[in-house]
């Protein structure tokens, strides 16, 4: 991460200490100082570079031109969605291509979250794992039957998942199926939240196209249920980090 984005990211965490983080408070800040919180960029894989938000390893928000890129990918294989799911959202880059769509969103990262939340008021933002969709609330501590979203089967999942292995104090209530990296597992579950017909866009890692072997029976669960529209190999997108990443588009072929 480079210093200016350290210092912009400090600037971003002392103004939001300036109001109380309430549905009041967060309405009063001003266009010019949204933007300013727009500019957050998490940890980027520092996580202890200018960035006090409790963020993941693999935290690389995605510049908005690709999102608006992804958008259009969207809405020409599968038309306007009417309700639309961000399980990694970030600061919300990916929600102000929604238009009217009611969106549901989760991000791990308090601090992004609630840039998000000032940013689309109007969106269902969750202080949460992805995970958390398939736990019991309030407590979120076991696993449940189907989800308690509101929004779901949704039109489209898109996003930005983390990448790595998937660890932390969820992974052990989704041991079947086995999905041992993040990419993976925001794909299959992603897909779980989809209506029959509707689409996944995601970036993930090139490995995941590029390696027969290493993914070879995660593709095997993804191909039962969805199909492989679109996908494009991207240049260099984000900093601090040399992994390659694609945009892969998914249309679910069954409802489970």
């Amino acid at each position: 991460m480079s210093k200016a984005a350290m210092d912009i990211n400090r600037q971003v965490e002392a103004l939001l200490a300036q109001h109380p983080d309430t549905e009041a408070g967060n309405a009063r800040f001003t266009a010019s100082e949204r933007q300013l919180l727009a500019q957050y960029s998490g940890a980027g894989g520092k996580a202890k570079a200018g960035a006090r938000g409790q963020g993941l390893l693999y935290e690389y928000y995605t510049p908005p031109w690709l999102c608006e890129k992804m958008w259009q990918l969207a809405r020409h294989h599968g038309g306007v969605p009417e309700r639309v799911l961000e399980p990694s959202a970030g600061t919300g880059n990916f929600l102000k291509g929604a238009g009217a769509a009611a969106v549901t969103a989760f991000e791990v990262n308090p601090v992004s979250a609630r840039i998000c939340r000032i940013r689309f008021p109007e969106a269902e933002v969750h202080t949460a794992p992805f995970e958390a969709a398939f736990l019991e609330p309030p407590r979120f501590t076991s696993r449940r039957r189907g989800t308690w979203l509101k929004g779901a089967p949704f039109d489209l999942v898109i996003g930005n998942p983390p990448y790595g292995q998937h660890t932390g104090r969820y992974a052990a209530l989704f041991k079947a199926p086995a999905l041992k990296s993040f990419e993976v597992f925001f794909l299959y579950w992603g897909l779980e939240l989809v209506r029959e017909g509707g689409l996944l866009v995601y970036v993930i890692p090139s490995s995941f196209l590029r390696s027969d072997e290493r993914y070879a029976r995660q593709k095997r669960l993804l191909g039962e249920r969805a199909e492989l529209l679109d996908a494009y190999r991207l240049p260099a997108v984000f900093d601090s980090t040399s992994i390659g990443t694609d945009v892969v588009v998914l249309r679910k072929t069954q409802f489970q």
